[in-house]
């Protein structure tokens, strides 16, 4: 961990900072001293310690010092622009061609249309990529590579019991644990007092005029006249 001088050999302008890990290549982090190693380059620098730390804490504290002994902020001859260990006083400088990034992108833009992603954007149409791959038959190699980007992607089914999978069916599947009351409508039914045999439950129902609730209860009931008859056998 170091604390260096970076000097531009041209101007004689400096440059004060910490680098952790003591690269011999970088020269500093400043927006100025940036913009004229990209005008001048690397090879116009010269990078020289000033003093070796072994803290992070002791880092910092030197990087202050020898701001503050040279006056970085205050003299015209460094690129520092203020004397605190960590960058400028009023947060990250922006360099110009970061301000700028948005007139560089619609220039390189400028006269060249996109017509699928207008509409898109507008909401009137939608690029349908999959229409071209629509009723062609996916290779081994391509099911195989679905499967991955589809790995570790928590489904939407997470939580809920998958029936099909366990081959199990679902609640109230055939009507088996749903509603007591939907019985097979097909199934006879006999009067066991006087033996008359109907064809139907609806048929026994409208003919005596007993409400449907009330009839299916009359047939669930253990005691009840009503049985559900199956040529001879009472269900």
């Amino acid at each position: 961990m170091i604390i260096y001088l970076t000097t531009n050999l041209i101007n004689g302008k400096q440059y004060i900072g910490k680098d952790r890990n003591n690269n011999p290549h970088y020269l500093g982090g400043g927006v100025l001293l940036k913009e004229d190693i990209q005008t001048f380059g690397k090879s116009k620098f010269k990078k020289k310690i000033l003093e070796v730390c072994s803290s992070i804490e002791e880092l910092k504290e030197k990087e202050v010092y020898w701001l503050e002994y040279f006056n970085a902020k205050q003299n015209p001859n460094f690129y520092n622009k203020t004397n605190k260990s960590g960058g400028s006083d009023n947060g990250p400088t922006k360099s110009k061609v970061y301000l700028n990034r948005g007139k560089s992108i619609s220039k390189s833009r400028k006269g060249k249309h996109y017509p699928l992603a207008s509409e898109a954007q507008k909401g009137i149409k939608k690029p349908k990529v999959s229409e071209a791959l629509k009723g062609k038959p996916k290779s081994k190699e391509h099911k195989k590579n679905l499967s991955k980007s589809k790995k570790g992607t928590p489904s939407k089914r997470k939580g809920k019991p998958d029936y099909k999978q366990r081959g199990k069916q679902k609640p109230g599947a055939g009507r088996k644990g749903g509603n007591p009351f939907l019985k097979p409508l097909s199934k006879s039914v006999i009067n066991i007092e006087t033996g008359e045999i109907f064809s139907t439950v609806k048929e026994c129902r409208e003919k005596l005029g007993i409400h449907k609730r009330k009839m299916y209860f009359m047939l669930k009931e253990k005691n009840s006249k009503f049985k559900y008859y199956n040529g001879g056998i009472n269900i």
